[in-house]
Formats: structure tokens, sequence, C-alpha cells
């Protein structure tokens, strides 16, 4: 597998299980793991492992840049730069599936509630949403995704020195 795949994919897997390990844990705070909590959490996920997809291409694609410029990159910074992509647009995405969920639930339910009534709660959900997971979720996506920056970076420059 390519160095820039294996990045990509572990970076989509890591953001999707911080989701739901930080929703079950906010939402049920210390009554432990609950299969409820955990169900509910994976209808959020595609919008974080959609964050972590468009990061972690973006932060690639940067590396490149750099690397053709003569600049070497650090797996610290990369891992800075990686994340600040994701959580900066985890509340666009969240808002984006957010609506299409709604949207979806509105057009197909027994007895819909007007979509003014639906939105009135969004904003706020998009703001507790990512505070939560900048609060909770930072630190420990760092920490794992630093091992996956610095792979990349390894793996990176062998396919590069490696070639006549």
């Amino acid at each position: 597998m390519a160095p820039r795949t294996e990045f990509v994919m572990a970076s989509v897997l890591l953001a999707a299980l911080l989701l739901v390990i930080v929703f079950a844990t906010v939402v049920h705070g210390g009554d432990g793991f609950q299969l409820q909590s955990v169900a509910a959490s994976l209808k959020w996920t595609p919008a974080a492992s959609l964050a972590a997809l468009l990061a972690s291409l973006a932060a690639t694609a940067w590396h490149r840049r750099a690397v053709m410029q003569g600049k070497r990159w650090r797996a610290g910074g990369m891992t800075l730069r990686t994340l600040l992509l994701l959580f900066l647009s985890f509340p666009l995405l969240l808002a984006v599936w957010a609506l299409t969920v709604i949207w979806v639930e509105l057009r197909w339910a027994a007895q819909p509630a007007s979509w003014q009534d639906v939105t009135a709660w969004l904003p706020a959900i998009i703001v507790y949403c990512s505070a939560i997971a900048v609060v909770f979720g930072a630190v420990p996506a760092f920490a794992i995704e630093y091992f996956a920056c610095r792979r990349y970076l390894r793996r990176s420059m062998d396919a590069t020195t490696s070639k006549p």
C-alpha cells in the first residue's frame, strides 16, 4: 500500500474511532460504554471521517509541495497541520451531514415537523459537537496521529530515496 493511502486510511479510522469513544464517554459519563451510546455515535462518524479524509489528503498534498521546495517536515508539525485542517473542516462537514440527515428524515417521516423547528437547534449542536471534539479529542488525536505522520514521512522518504 502506498504511504499516502495508508496515512489517509489511518487518519479516517482514527477519527471515526475517537468520535465513537468520545461521544459514548461524554453522553454516558462514568456509566461506562453502553451499546445505545455507541450506536448513537455512529450517525456522526461520516462527518468526522470525511473531515479526516479531506484533512489528510490536504496535508499530504501540502507535504508534497514542501518537499518540492526543498523543505523537510517533522512528524509533530505534520500532525499539527493535519489536526488543524481536521478541526477547521469538522464544523462545516458536520453541518452538511446534519442537514442531509434532517432532509432525509423530513422527506420520509410519517408526520414531519417544519424545517424551521428542526433546524433551530442545528447551530448549537454544531458548536457543542465541535467544542467537545476539540476538548476531548485533540490530545488523543495528536498522540495517535503523530505516529501515523511519522510512519508516513518515513515511508514517503524511503519511497523517494530508493528510486534510481
